[in-house]
């Protein structure tokens, strides 16, 4: 499938692209609409995360490569497979506390991404 391999080779090529059109500050609340094979990219604390889906028997089939943000030569990637049912989601958490939820749509016919700042507990001593 020629679509499925050009998605794949320009995901991969995005992930090592130093500053990206589509990267969301850690304040941005607003979700981001995802669509079949259409990839998007997000900066989550110091990683820089490209994500894609398939629709297939109903559900969101999620693909996430995940490296250092900025484009470091030397880092690697790691990619990560997840099966999201619709109405459900599924978050990737950075060690910063930034973290990205996956929503599965209805149908599986769409996803959106939202980043979400996670705050530890203070004691209340401090």
């Amino acid at each position: 499938m020629k679509t499925g391999l050009q998605t794949v080779v320009a995901v991969y090529a995005t992930l090592f692209l130093p500053v990206n059109a589509f990267s969301l500050a850690a304040e941005t609340k607003a979700p981001t609409a995802m669509k079949p094979l259409g990839a998007a990219s997000f900066d989550v604390g110091s990683k820089h995360v490209v994500g894609y889906f398939l629709a297939s028997d109903g559900r969101c089939k999620l693909t996430l490569m995940i490296g250092e943000a900025g484009g470091a030569a030397q880092s690697s990637a790691a990619r990560l497979l997840l099966v999201v049912d619709p109405g459900r989601s599924a978050r990737f958490d950075s060690e910063s506390g930034q973290s990205l939820r996956f929503a599965c749509k209805s149908e599986a016919l769409a996803m959106s991404a939202t980043p979400v700042e996670t705050h530890a507990a203070q004691d209340a001593d401090e």
